[in-house]
């Protein structure tokens, strides 16, 4: 089981579509209720319960996660010297990555480090200064031997151009990413959605880049030879290509593509495992606590999508999309079917290219196995 271990709810950034919006969104009376709202900011669990906790689960991995986790470097070495996790993993805003020193920081499989594309573009939604501070620490941990995966984690909104943006980080000369994924800013707020016009930009802005950056993807496969990690495009194509392979059945649950629900957990600072990391404190989706549960209870509370998405003809593809926005419809029915609607055709726009693809294969141009990426290490499959 992979867990995401929320080490704080702090953060050193105030990133315009993170913390930033938390002032600006609202919860009813009613839905109060539905959330821990005294949940405390650090961790309040000792680091042995989360061994025994880790205990009952002998492919148990653990990705750091916050607020900002090296934010609490002290404890994140206790916990590497202590729990031993089959793999861990990190999500970061880079600017402290220079501190986790070598012995830790080598022992990490995976950082995710969140920046959104050209050094414009991030220091404008993150902050003065941000995306160079990125750059230099990640050139400093490739220094120091660290040989992970660094997958750049892009949030995606209508001052965003996902083609430009994408292209900037794979192509990047001050430094290599591993791999890219995005996340769309969409149905985490309330508020936002009646300030914004999501659906006129996603249908003449982002639709159009996101097939320019299919089309660029395939051109590199084409020229180069090489396949890019493009998280989104990787994880939808490995489906399309299961449904080719063998017949669905609907009698199946539908499971996330990020893992969220039954593969891919949180752990809360107070202790409680959640279906999804980035919900904290949203009490349906609590499924044990560290202290009095184990793996085998924690399974038994899976929790999968409501039947929204039942009767859709790429519930296999797509899984649907979020567990939260899932569940919660925070931008009632018709703000999740205009996101819906990006994902129809992300998935239409890669089938149609998939004789493209098999026919480089074929060529030898490429090779299956460029198209293999790691599970649920924490990218949204579907943005």
């Amino acid at each position: 089981m992979h867990y995401y271990l929320a080490m704080t709810s702090k953060c050193n950034l105030l990133c315009k579509y993170c913390y930033g919006k938390t002032t600006e969104d609202f919860l009813t009376e009613e839905e109060k209720e539905n959330y821990d709202l005294d949940l405390p900011a650090d961790m309040n669990f000792k680091i042995d319960e989360l061994k025994k906790f880790a205990s009952y689960d002998k492919d148990f991995e653990l990705t750091f996660y916050g607020g900002e986790p090296l934010m609490k470097i002290e404890e994140i070495k206790q916990i590497m010297d202590t729990i031993p996790a089959k793999t861990f993993m990190l999500q970061t805003n880079g600017q402290f990555l220079h501190k986790l020193p070598s012995e830790y920081m080598n022992k990490i499989h995976t950082i995710l480090v969140s920046l959104d594309g050209t050094r414009e573009h991030t220091n404008e939604r993150r902050g003065n200064k941000v995306y160079e501070k990125i750059i230099q620490n990640l050139n400093l941990i490739r220094e120091n031997e660290f040989t992970g995966e660094i997958i750049a984690r892009m949030t995606v909104d209508e001052t965003s151009d996902v083609y430009e943006n994408v292209v900037s980080l794979l192509e990047n000369k001050e430094f290599k990413f591993s791999s890219v994924h995005w996340q769309l800013d969409a149905q985490f707020w309330r508020a936002d959605y009646f300030e914004r016009d999501f659906n006129g930009w996603a249908i003449t802005k982002y639709n159009p880049k996101v097939k320019k950056l299919i089309e660029w993807w395939i051109q590199e496969m084409k020229t180069k030879g090489i396949v890019h990690k493009i998280y989104p495009f990787l994880g939808i194509l490995e489906s399309i290509r299961a449904r080719e392979l063998q017949s669905y059945r609907a009698s199946e649950l539908p499971v996330m593509k990020c893992g969220s629900g039954f593969s891919l957990l949180g752990i809360q600072t107070n202790g409680k495992v959640a279906a999804c990391p980035i919900t904290a404190g949203y009490k349906p989706f609590y499924m044990g606590d560290i202290r009095t549960s184990t793996l085998k209870d924690v399974e038994a509370n899976k929790i999968y999508p409501d039947n929204t998405c039942s009767t859709c003809e790429i519930l296999d593809i797509c899984g649907g999309r979020c567990l939260y926005a899932n569940k919660t419809k925070l931008w009632g029915q018709k703000g999740f079917d205009e996101t819906c609607d990006t994902i129809f055709f992300l998935v239409n726009q890669l089938k149609t290219k998939m004789p493209e693809i098999d026919k480089l294969i074929e060529n030898k141009k490429i090779k299956k196995e460029d198209f293999e990426y790691l599970k649920y290490n924490g990218c949204e499959i579907i943005p």
